[in-house]
């Protein structure tokens, strides 16, 4: 089965966030503290990344399957489907396309 978003959305697979700071890493890694996806990626400054899965019929840009995009932190919806985590974005939430 397989998600086919809708207009002008686009479904993301994220990357997990690293934790760069070793002293944030160490405490997160002794189990003493759980760090919640939304702090590390404050913590870290980052601009979430992830890999195209599919897009709707009213995209303006043409993507492939497994192109790399940079999204907005807050932006979209998170899905769960087939045990994986998603986020379904509008086209406009995407900042960037990696290009070679």
């Amino acid at each position: 089965m397989l998600l086919r978003p809708l207009n002008d959305f686009v479904i993301v697979e994220p990357e997990p966030i690293e934790i760069d700071d070793p002293e944030v890493r160490r405490i997160h890694n002794s189990g003493i503290l759980e760090i919640p996806e939304i702090a590390k990626s404050r913590l870290m400054k980052v601009t979430p990344r992830g890999k195209i899965v599919s897009w709707g019929n009213k995209c303006k840009y043409q993507y492939k399957i497994g192109d790399y995009v940079y999204f907005a932190q807050f932006g979209g919806s998170k899905l769960s489907f087939n045990d994986k985590e998603y986020r379904v974005l509008l086209e406009s939430d995407l900042i960037a396309k990696e290009e070679l």
